[in-house]
């Protein structure tokens, strides 16, 4: 036969779970209706230059949104525009729509409306990121267990710049002319990384108290974009060759 006092604790544990039961489904009640109204807001109001970021990237960052205040959100748009106010590569359809969002409600929208664009579009730009061409090619989490700067990366990159750099700067004078572009280089690396990745064997040695490893698995997209920025740096024939090659002809400079 249980105690009075042991009923009480089996009671209070009971309420407590109850009560922890009721918190949960009050916050994913409330993240779901959030989660409603800005997938059903952006879809309104569509993916044009004064709309919203797109559906797809919004969804990543969905949690975020409903811890942003509106205090927060116009420090954070602020700061961005003041940081980015003489980048190129920051959207003009962008910075006229955060500064639309900092003055307020929009004709026609509501103050809830307004809100919830608000903290979307800080979301997506501040725990995203605020260029669309990055959001497309990119997570907003980074996984560090998947390699990027590997021996394997490094030698194809340096492998495929000497080989695009010396047929870039024979076939430039020439015609018809013959490009080696990064685009092309990069569908090479490809077969290059996965063959690497099947016959290197699984090796490795210490380097400054890191370990580094011959192959580490199979070929990841980070070492694909390290190979390929390197290609892309170096493929682009030196000015040099242009003055040699004019003072050659043009000048007759026998000593270049």
């Amino acid at each position: 036969m249980s105690s009075p006092a042991s009923d009480v604790g089996h009671v209070a544990e009971k309420d407590e779970l109850l009560h922890k039961d009721i918190q949960n489904h009050a916050a994913n009640t409330t993240e779901h209706h959030v989660g409603g109204l800005v997938l059903d807001l952006a879809e309104k109001a569509g993916d044009r230059q004064d709309g919203m970021a797109p559906i797809d990237d919004i969804e990543h960052v969905m949690d975020k949104i409903k811890t942003l205040t509106v205090d927060e959100c116009r420090t954070i748009i602020q700061k961005v525009l003041k940081e980015h106010e003489y980048d190129y590569n920051f959207a003009s359809g962008l910075r006229e729509k955060l500064t639309n969002l900092l003055r307020g409600p929009a004709d026609g929208d509501t103050t809830e409306e307004w809100e919830l664009k608000l903290k979307t579009e800080t979301a997506v730009g501040h725990f995203y990121s605020w260029y669309p061409e990055v959001r497309s090619v990119t997570e907003p989490t980074d996984d560090k267990d998947i390699p990027c700067e590997t021996l394997r990366a490094h030698l194809l990159g340096y492998m495929w710049a000497i080989i695009a750099q010396f047929t870039n700067s024979l076939f430039n004078s020439r015609w018809p002319a013959i490009t080696l572009s990064s685009a092309v280089a990069q569908i090479l690396l490809y077969p290059c990384g996965k063959a690497l990745a099947w016959a290197l064997p699984d090796w490795g040695f210490n380097f400054r108290g890191q370990r580094v490893y011959l192959n580490p698995g199979p070929w990841s997209y980070k070492e694909q974009m390290l190979s390929t920025i390197i290609v892309d740096v170096g493929l682009t024939s030196a000015y040099c060759f242009w003055n040699i090659q004019t003072q050659t002809v043009y000048f007759g400079d026998r000593f270049v």
